[in-house]
């Protein structure tokens, strides 16, 4: 049945169609369609509580574990992020319970007096739940914004403990770059030293790690520090160093996986060899805007080396 676009009901906010056969009006109820609900459910991202999403939540949560990792390294937390929180913490414990009565021993007008105030309460909790729901939906989006903000606020500090970490991994790294598991470090030579720099060169590459998700959970705009959009983004291939200024053939070929850098048995020292490799130091971007020009000049460089490829 094909109906007629007719206009938009004010009081509900859907909108009504019109039957062409019986010239009624039709509420439209996108929830109730078929082909609607086949395409959220490939693409709509599951609401946890107040309005918010998967996404975000675990947006925030990141964020709140990137400033506990600052609390660790003794960098004083951005007065502006814990303003935000502070908000957002307040806002999203309200509760809004609306207990129902016992009318056991009330007598006829007790109960009827007691349901009346019982009905008052249940639109109050129906009017506080939807101010709660914005709120805590503002509130979200407020805390990423001030995280955002703050780039530049924290970079200082945590690339001086970068700079430290990157140190000890060039100098152990450069004793075990040819091996593949720590059991080939083990028979380097009788002393033990490619076991030791083994250990060096992955607790160095674990602990910049650690840094550079403090970067990602305050600079990427709502999104997973290592998740499929800030590998998509250039993000995490380009926060340890201007790799568009290198050789970009060395980041070309790795799998999204590989892109997110963390360390694993298949990337025991993650992306940091692979940086090296390509000719560039290992260091953070100096501003919110070298990061920028940085993924600008990774992106250029990859479509300059793939288009090459087919020449």
């Amino acid at each position: 049945m094909n109906l007629i676009p007719s206009h938009v009901d004010p009081s509900t906010g859907l909108s009504v169609s019109r039957d062409p056969i019986t010239g009624r009006d039709v509420m439209h109820v996108p929830e109730l369609d078929p082909a609607y609900r086949r395409e959220n459910a490939r693409n709509a991202v599951p609401s946890v509580f107040g309005g918010l999403t998967v996404q975000t939540l675990t947006a925030i949560k990141d964020r709140e574990r990137a400033l506990a990792l600052l609390d660790t390294y003794g960098i004083e937390r951005p007065r502006t992020v814990t303003d935000a929180l502070e908000v957002y913490r307040a806002v999203s414990s309200v509760r809004v319970d609306a207990p129902a009565p016992r009318i056991a021993g009330l007598t006829a007008t007790e109960a009827v007096d007691a349901l009346d105030t019982y009905a008052d309460t249940l639109a109050r909790q129906d009017a506080t739940k939807r101010a709660k729901d914005l709120l805590v939906a503002q509130a979200a989006d407020e805390v990423i914004a001030a995280f955002g903000a703050c780039v530049d606020d924290v970079l200082p500090s945590l690339s001086d403990r970068f700079d430290t970490e990157a140190r000890v991994f060039v100098e152990a790294y450069e004793t075990v770059k040819d091996c593949g598991s720590i059991a080939d470090a083990a028979v380097l030579d009788q002393s033990g030293n490619g076991v030791k720099d083994w250990h060096r060169a992955r607790n160095s590459a674990e602990e910049m790690n650690k840094i550079a998700d403090i970067l990602l959970a305050f600079g990427l705009p709502g999104l997973k520090p290592r998740g499929a959009d800030a590998v998509d983004g250039g993000y995490t291939v380009t926060i340890a160093g201007d790799i568009g200024s290198g050789d970009v053939s060395e980041f070309f070929h790795l799998t999204d996986s590989a892109r997110k850098g963390a360390v694993s048995t298949d990337l025991p020292f993650g992306l940091y060899p692979v940086t090296l490799r390509s000719g560039v130091p290992l260091m953070l971007p100096e501003s919110t805007d070298d990061w920028d020009d940085r993924r600008q000049t990774y992106w250029a460089a990859s479509q300059d080396f793939g288009m090459g490829l087919f020449r």
